[in-house]
């Protein structure tokens, strides 16, 4: 598999400005991957022109790194330093609407380091509507089972689709997975699949809790003072 990221260079400058990402840690996944990819792995990073360097500790991108060393960055396995930088990339990628490329490194990331969240993101490039969304979300919680941002993401999936009972099971998933920061889109995605289904009893409890945990949001309060008028 190859893995170009010549085109990197041209949006570093814009990616810098607007989300304060670091190039020197570009710099140091591809001077890495550019040396130990042609030797130990069938995935081939190509690097154009530039002098690259792996992070560690006293290790910037000026470091003269002789090319017969291995880089070990700071004790951690290098694939995983590499993999993260990887998904970090294409995280900014993702959120600059740039979803091919931002696949590619979340694809990378995870062939490199297995994580539920590459493959969270991954499948987050495609549409609602397409196979490899789910695929890739299942793929997540396989890696992880307790990952709910993707028991949630396949909630939401199933719920585009027109299949709230489903959709059902996935949310509750989520809201009860240990690592999971974002409960409340899932009550409120939970309220939403109840609703749906004309259950407004159950809609009107998972609106109360995400409301508790997203008190902000307005669209919950609207739906909360609709479902609330029901009972009244």
């Amino acid at each position: 598999m190859a893995f170009d990221i010549e085109w990197w260079w041209d949006f570093q400058d814009r990616i810098e400005d607007q989300f304060g990402f670091s190039r020197i840690r570009e710099d140091v996944a591809s001077r890495f991957a550019s040396r130990i990819f042609t030797q130990e792995s069938d995935i081939s990073v190509h690097v154009k022109d530039r002098d690259l360097v792996i992070v560690g500790a006293g290790i910037n991108s000026f470091t003269d790194i002789p090319e017969s060393e291995l880089l070990v960055a700071d004790g951690f396995d290098v694939r995983d330093v590499l993999a993260q930088d990887l998904f970090k990339m294409g995280n900014v990628l993702q959120r600059l609407g740039i979803l091919r490329v931002a696949a590619e490194h979340h694809g990378t990331s995870y062939m490199l380091s297995p994580s539920p969240e590459a493959a969270c993101y991954l499948g987050m490039t495609f549409a609602a509507d397409e196979e490899d969304c789910l695929a890739w979300q299942r793929k997540a919680i396989e890696t992880n089972p307790e990952y709910g941002g993707s028991w949630n993401e396949i909630g939401e999936a199933l719920l585009q689709r027109g299949n709230p009972n489903r959709a059902i099971e996935w949310f509750r998933g989520a809201i009860n997975s240990v690592n999971y920061c974002e409960r409340g889109a899932a009550w409120a995605n939970l309220a939403r699949a109840h609703l749906e289904l004309g259950q407004n009893t159950s809609a009107l409890f998972a609106a109360q809790e995400a409301a508790a945990l997203l008190p902000d949001e307005t669209e919950l309060e609207e739906l909360l003072e609709d479902l609330t008028e029901g009972f009244v």
